[in-house]
């Protein structure tokens, strides 16, 4: 058996034929070396698809966690809006506009938009937190304010409900009531008489300041307490005034002692209590604001 190749070639329009003559080992190399490159390339095929998929998968895996945060960021989100408007709704605040769904973006994008779909799904979750951060800050801002507001209001309040007489400025009974009576005189008596002894002392029904206190004709020692709200409560035939005119005065401060100065047949208070320049009965001030007049306070 020969060791030789015998190749002709012979074209289809001339006289010539060539001859290629080729060793059978050099056929066998040039057979081998394309085996190796076939596998070689092969290899290389198997192994870059093979990363491929490896890749892929992890993509997958990642693009799941992303969905599984969106999820919870969804929820988390949504849990804040509803808080945030209710805290609105307490506060008096405007309601905010539509909530945002934080799948909306994300959901979006595809599985084959590998890393950069990843990223780009991380980014749309990382502004939709920063929104929700930034609503947050701008709703404690805005609580803070209205919690400052609404203590202001609640101390204005409280302010001008301690300026309503709402006390017994003296202990003892009540021995003249408020309207009309025939003893020591006829007439309409414009406050309560309250007995008690010499030197009892005389407390202020409610916060204010002494419009005046000294000698008031009938009245003998008198103190006048402005309330600052309409209200002006007098203390008449007092033994003596423990404060003096432009005074700040609070509520169950000793203003005098008893007395019988004036026109008075013995010691007592005479309790007087006006609203806007008329005498008014002060029998319901006595032991506490009435509840209509509190109820009038904004």
């Amino acid at each position: 058996m020969s060791d030789r190749f015998l190749v002709k070639i012979i074209p289809p329009h001339g006289n010539s034929v060539y001859r290629l003559e080729v060793a059978r080992r050099h056929l066998y190399a040039v057979f081998g070396i394309v085996a190796v490159v076939v596998f070689v390339v092969l290899s290389i095929a198997v192994r870059d698809v093979h990363h491929l998929r490896v890749v892929a998968d992890e993509q997958r895996h990642q693009l799941a966690e992303v969905d599984q945060q969106a999820k919870s960021l969804d929820r988390t989100l949504h849990h804040i809006q509803r808080q945030n408007a209710e805290i609105r709704r307490i506060i008096g605040l405007t309601p905010a506009g539509q909530p945002v769904s934080v799948q909306a973006a994300p959901r979006q994008l595809s599985y084959r938009g590998g890393f950069e779909t990843v990223q780009m799904r991380l980014a749309a979750l990382d502004r939709l937190a920063g929104s929700v951060g930034a609503d947050n800050r701008l709703l404690r801002a805005q609580a803070l304010r209205a919690a400052a507001a609404r203590e202001a209001q609640a101390q204005a309040r409280a302010r001008a409900i301690a300026a309503i007489p709402s006390l017994m400025p003296v202990d003892g009974p009540i021995v003249s009531g408020f309207g009309y009576r025939t003893y020591p005189d006829r007439e309409f008596h414009d406050g309560l008489d309250i007995a008690a002894n010499y030197g009892t002392p005389v407390e202020a029904a409610a916060d204010g300041y002494v419009a005046s206190a000294g000698w008031d004709g009938g009245y003998g020692i008198k103190v006048d307490v402005d309330h600052g709200n309409g209200y002006h409560t007098w203390y008449a035939h007092l033994e003596k005034t423990l404060v003096r005119a432009g005074q700040m005065v609070k509520r169950g401060e000793v203003v005098g002692l008893v007395g019988a100065t004036g026109f008075a047949t013995g010691p007592h208070l005479h309790y007087q209590l006006m609203l806007d320049g008329r005498a008014v009965n002060p029998t319901p001030f006595l032991h506490g604001a009435p509840q209509n007049v509190i109820a009038s306070i904004k």
